[in-house]
């Protein structure tokens, strides 16, 4: 018998941030420097009263009334179809399931296991691409293929130096991107003198034979072995960072999570430069002590022994101010999509860092709040969009965004929002 849907009824989200009043022209300026156009914005944007953009619920797919088909685990990627049918990657259960556009469960495809097409214990990356053939990444062994109907077709094993399998993934349509993270954090520094580290973002061909380099991005500091005494040598919370994403058009937008910066690339070349100026924000001591408190909750959860547990979160080391920049993404019609990190405050605002089963980010400075900042396709700032607080967007398709969401007790949904514009009518 054919499950029911999991739909549950529309619901309008969150709005806009309003933009000043009356505000039709924008301030900004355009400048070149060796053909890079710069594009340095306000802080406010184009869109006037009426005419900022919304995002309204439109699915939810989920748990329901217990069906084991609609329950995840934890979504670490989520993928859709030209059809629309939904495709969801479950790292615990470590399987891809499929929904229809209506949110009905279709069918499964991997299992656990270390056999051919069979998923280890991460797999982080799933992407639909032409004819419904299926790429799931599956690290430290490779990217598995499948074809429509969800048999294994080949794998393809990393090539990747030793050391280099820790992988951030981007896909968009039949193009999928790989960062391949290496860590200098236990190297000799002086081993490191003179090198410049340099971490390569590279695409793979639609039949995963070939692959080009799309940027060369520099390993930040978190990720580096402590320069000189005296420097952080814990956890740093929201330390620097490299977000990116790939557009359809084969664009590269890249930044440092410590500056409003977003570089753009095509073939290979820097083309374009987006700014923005901005209110920073200072990180109060209540909000560090949250923080301490969740992780030592976090590490004695994990069988850490309380002395230890406090003495790890007492390392630990927090700028003066917020970061402007948690992620980047790319939207539909070329707009470009920049979303600030969420606060300890908001974080933890629906529950005490100190109860057990508390949701610790493990990323501070990538884990973004529901504010993102909108761009169009020329870089001009027009305004901001609030998405639901804990949804992680994973894919932009024409009007929709897809992505994974967490209820109030930390429950996992699938969430497809759509975009209202008002300008388009």
């Amino acid at each position: 018998m054919t499950s029911p849907p999991r739909v549950f009824p529309l619901l309008a989200l969150l709005v806009v941030a309003g933009c000043g009043e009356g505000q039709v022209e924008w301030a900004g300026e355009v400048t070149d420097s060796a053909g890079v156009r710069i594009v340095s914005n306000p802080e406010m944007g184009l869109w006037g009263p009426g005419e900022g953009w919304s995002v309204t619920e439109e699915l939810r797919i989920g748990q329901g009334d217990g069906d084991p088909e609609y329950i995840f685990g934890f979504i670490a990627g989520v993928d859709v179809s030209e059809a629309g049918d939904v495709y969801v990657l479950d790292q615990q259960a470590r399987k891809v399931s499929v929904f229809s556009e209506e949110g009905i469960f279709l069918r499964s495809i991997g299992r656990p296991g270390d056999g051919p097409g069979e998923l280890g214990r991460a797999p982080n990356m799933v992407a639909v691409g032409a004819g419904d053939t299926l790429v799931v990444a599956d690290p430290p062994r490779g990217l598995h293929r499948y074809d429509p109907g969800g048999s294994h077709s080949s794998t393809r094993p990393f090539a990747e130096p030793a050391g280099s399998n820790q992988f951030r993934w981007r896909v968009n349509g039949d193009r999928v991107a790989m960062q391949v993270r290496k860590y200098y954090t236990f190297v000799d520094p002086g081993t490191l003198i003179g090198q410049a580290l340099e971490d390569p973002i590279v695409v793979f061909s639609p039949d995963l034979r070939s692959q080009d380099t799309l940027a060369m991005v520099p390993v930040p500091a978190s990720r580096r072995p402590p320069a000189t005494p005296g420097e952080c040598d814990g956890l740093a919370v929201y330390a620097e960072q490299v977000a990116w994403d790939l557009s359809p058009q084969g664009e590269l937008h890249v930044a440092s999570t410590l500056e409003y910066s977003v570089r753009t690339y095509q073939d290979g070349v820097l083309r374009r430069i987006v700014r923005r100026s901005f209110e920073p924000r200072g990180l109060p001591r209540g909000d560090q002590d949250l923080v301490r408190r969740a992780v030592e909750n976090r590490f004695r959860q994990n069988g850490v022994a309380p002395e230890q547990a406090r003495a790890m979160s007492g390392r630990m080391c927090f700028p003066d101010l917020l970061p402007p920049v948690a992620e980047v993404r790319a939207g539909p019609d070329g707009t470009l999509w920049v979303g600030g990190p969420v606060t300890p405050t908001l974080a933890f605002s629906e529950g005490d860092p100190e109860l057990p089963g508390s949701v610790v980010p493990t990323a501070w400075g990538m884990v973004p709040g529901p504010d993102w900042d909108v761009f169009d396709g020329e870089g001009r700032f027009l305004g901001t969009v609030t998405l639901p607080y804990r949804f992680r967007p994973f894919v932009f398709r024409h009007e929709f965004i897809y992505g994974s969401w967490e209820d109030e007790i930390g429950v996992p949904y699938v969430l497809r929002l759509r975009i209202l514009r008002p300008e388009a009518g």
